[in-house]
Protein backbone atom coordinates (compact mmCIF):
# COMPACT_ATOMS: atom_id res chain seq x y z
CA UNK A 1 0.00 0.00 0.00
CA UNK A 2 2.85 1.85 -1.12
CA UNK A 3 0.15 5.38 -2.11
CA UNK A 4 -1.86 4.58 1.13
CA UNK A 5 -3.50 8.46 2.33
CA UNK A 6 -2.12 9.92 -0.96
CA UNK A 7 -5.00 12.14 -2.61
CA UNK A 8 -4.18 12.35 -6.75
CA UNK A 9 -6.07 14.62 -9.04
CA UNK A 10 -6.54 12.12 -12.68
CA UNK A 11 -7.54 14.04 -15.62
CA UNK A 12 -7.89 11.34 -17.99
CA UNK A 13 -10.52 11.55 -21.11
CA UNK A 14 -10.05 7.54 -21.94
CA UNK A 15 -12.57 5.23 -19.64
CA UNK A 16 -10.14 2.39 -20.02
CA UNK A 17 -7.06 4.69 -19.21
CA UNK A 18 -9.49 6.06 -16.15
CA UNK A 19 -9.92 2.95 -14.78
CA UNK A 20 -6.17 1.27 -15.49
CA UNK A 21 -5.03 4.71 -13.74
CA UNK A 22 -7.83 4.44 -11.14
CA UNK A 23 -7.07 1.14 -10.35
CA UNK A 24 -3.37 1.14 -10.15
CA UNK A 25 -3.28 3.78 -7.62
CA UNK A 26 -6.52 2.55 -5.59
CA UNK A 27 -4.78 -0.74 -5.12
CA UNK A 28 -1.87 0.77 -3.92
CA UNK A 29 -4.34 2.86 -1.41
CA UNK A 30 -4.38 5.96 -2.95
CA UNK A 31 -7.55 7.79 -3.35
CA UNK A 32 -8.16 9.25 -6.78
CA UNK A 33 -10.50 12.11 -7.73
CA UNK A 34 -10.97 12.13 -11.41
CA UNK A 35 -12.06 14.61 -14.36
CA UNK A 36 -12.32 12.89 -17.89
CA UNK A 37 -12.84 16.23 -19.96
CA UNK A 38 -11.01 19.09 -18.19
CA UNK A 39 -13.75 20.78 -17.79
CA UNK A 40 -14.30 20.43 -14.12
CA UNK A 41 -10.61 19.74 -13.10
CA UNK A 42 -11.26 23.49 -11.11
CA UNK A 43 -13.95 22.80 -9.73
CA UNK A 44 -12.99 19.32 -8.01
CA UNK A 45 -9.77 21.05 -6.80
CA UNK A 46 -11.14 23.95 -5.79
CA UNK A 47 -13.80 21.25 -4.08
CA UNK A 48 -11.55 19.43 -2.46
CA UNK A 49 -10.67 20.43 1.44
CA UNK A 50 -7.88 18.26 1.64
CA UNK A 51 -4.51 19.04 0.24
CA UNK A 52 -3.28 16.90 -3.00
CA UNK A 53 0.16 14.83 -3.22
CA UNK A 54 -0.09 14.66 -6.98
CA UNK A 55 -1.71 15.89 -10.69
CA UNK A 56 -1.88 13.05 -12.85
CA UNK A 57 -2.56 14.58 -16.72
CA UNK A 58 -3.23 13.52 -19.97
CA UNK A 59 -2.09 15.92 -22.67
CA UNK A 60 -4.34 15.21 -25.47
CA UNK A 61 -8.27 15.80 -24.42
CA UNK A 62 -11.33 16.65 -26.51
CA UNK A 63 -11.63 19.44 -27.57
CA UNK A 64 -9.17 23.04 -27.72
CA UNK A 65 -7.68 22.27 -24.40
CA UNK A 66 -4.72 20.42 -23.88
CA UNK A 67 -3.31 19.20 -20.39
CA UNK A 68 -0.95 21.76 -20.38
CA UNK A 69 -3.71 24.27 -20.58
CA UNK A 70 -5.35 22.99 -17.79
CA UNK A 71 -2.23 22.59 -15.75
CA UNK A 72 -1.85 27.13 -16.45
CA UNK A 73 -5.47 26.86 -14.92
CA UNK A 74 -4.49 25.24 -12.01
CA UNK A 75 -1.56 27.04 -11.26
CA UNK A 76 -2.98 29.83 -10.96
CA UNK A 77 -4.52 28.63 -7.55
CA UNK A 78 -2.34 29.24 -4.66
CA UNK A 79 -2.25 25.82 -2.98
CA UNK A 80 -1.87 24.36 -5.87
CA UNK A 81 1.34 25.78 -6.95
CA UNK A 82 3.89 23.06 -5.98
CA UNK A 83 2.21 20.16 -5.87
CA UNK A 84 4.23 17.80 -7.84
CA UNK A 85 2.65 17.13 -11.47
CA UNK A 86 3.52 14.13 -14.10
CA UNK A 87 1.86 13.68 -17.73
CA UNK A 88 0.80 10.42 -18.44
CA UNK A 89 0.31 9.96 -22.47
CA UNK A 90 0.45 8.29 -25.78
CA UNK A 91 2.08 11.46 -26.92
CA UNK A 92 6.22 10.78 -28.21
CA UNK A 93 8.02 11.25 -25.22
CA UNK A 94 11.12 12.77 -27.47
CA UNK A 95 8.84 15.76 -28.16
CA UNK A 96 6.65 15.99 -25.03
CA UNK A 97 9.59 15.76 -22.54
CA UNK A 98 11.10 18.74 -23.35
CA UNK A 99 7.89 20.70 -23.30
CA UNK A 100 6.65 19.14 -20.66
CA UNK A 101 10.53 20.02 -18.43
CA UNK A 102 9.97 24.06 -19.66
CA UNK A 103 6.30 23.96 -17.99
CA UNK A 104 7.62 22.72 -14.61
CA UNK A 105 6.41 18.92 -14.86
CA UNK A 106 8.00 16.71 -13.12
CA UNK A 107 7.69 14.03 -15.46
CA UNK A 108 6.66 11.91 -17.96
CA UNK A 109 4.83 8.27 -18.12
CA UNK A 110 4.18 6.79 -21.49
CA UNK A 111 0.94 4.78 -22.22
CA UNK A 112 0.30 2.33 -22.10
CA UNK A 113 1.34 2.79 -18.11
CA UNK A 114 3.35 -0.60 -16.33
CA UNK A 115 0.91 -1.52 -13.67
CA UNK A 116 3.16 -2.67 -11.44
CA UNK A 117 5.56 0.18 -11.65
CA UNK A 118 3.19 2.72 -12.15
CA UNK A 119 2.42 3.42 -8.93
CA UNK A 120 5.99 3.53 -7.69
CA UNK A 121 6.62 6.26 -10.48
CA UNK A 122 4.07 8.35 -8.78
CA UNK A 123 5.51 7.84 -5.51
CA UNK A 124 8.87 8.65 -6.30
CA UNK A 125 7.57 12.27 -8.17
CA UNK A 126 5.42 12.60 -4.70
CA UNK A 127 8.75 12.07 -2.92
CA UNK A 128 10.54 14.81 -4.77
CA UNK A 129 12.07 13.17 -7.43
CA UNK A 130 11.20 13.10 -11.51
CA UNK A 131 10.55 10.42 -13.74
CA UNK A 132 11.26 10.71 -17.39
CA UNK A 133 9.63 7.98 -19.36
CA UNK A 134 11.85 7.51 -22.47
CA UNK A 135 8.92 5.53 -24.59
Amino acid sequence: MILKKKLIFVLEDEITGQAVISMAISSQGGEVILDHWGDRSLTSIRGESRPFDLLVLDLMLPGRKTGYDILAEIRKLDHMKDVPVVIVSGADPDIEVPRAQERGVNGFICKPIDRSQFPHQLLSIIEGGEYWDEG
